[in-house]
Order: structure tokens, then sequence, then C-alpha cells
């Protein structure tokens, strides 16, 4: 079920649909494009300015707590390859 959410924040690329959706779905989208971008990961620091520059009405307190879960709500999408990095799964090298 997570997966599917992750496919359905990427069709939200119309601003007008960007707003209408809830707060931790805009976060996790702007989380999930910016990780798209930077195949080796984002630190935490990097995702909240990321979320804070592309929508400054997102406390962030708020993002804190999505950024927080990233890995708990999306263990098949998001990993951590280090302390306070983020990274999608299928950017990361494979370990046999």
């Amino acid at each position: 079920m997570a997966g599917a959410r992750c496919i359905v924040f990427r069709e939200f690329h119309n601003p007008a649909k960007f707003k209408a959706v809830t707060v931790t779905a805009r976060i996790q989208h702007i989380v999930f494009d910016a990780l798209e971008k930077h195949p080796e990961g984002l630190q935490w620091a990097e995702l909240l300015r990321i979320i804070e520059d592309t929508d400054p009405t997102i406390h962030p307190k708020t993002a804190n707590g999505v950024v927080w879960k990233l890995v708990e709500n999306h263990p098949e999408t998001i990993h951590k390859p280090a302390r306070g990095r983020f990274q999608l799964k299928k950017f990361a090298p494979e370990t046999h």
C-alpha cells in the first residue's frame, strides 16, 4: 500500500492539485522529488532546507516529523546509508 502512495505523489505536478493534498503528502512529494534528483542521497538538514525553499507555508516541525518517519513509512523505497542521510533504494549500491 505504501508503494502505491509513492506513485500517487508523483501525479501532483499541477500546482492547483498540489495544494489540495495533505501537508504530509506535499512534504513526501517534495522529498521524493529531491531524492530523485540526488542519487547519492541527501542529509537531513538538506532535505529540510529543500522543503522550506519549495513550500514556505509548511511548518518546520511538521517537515521534521515527516522526514523523521520516512524510512519507517516507506521502507521499500527509502533507506539510510549513513546516519542522517536519506537515499532512494533504487540508487543504493548493491551489496552481495
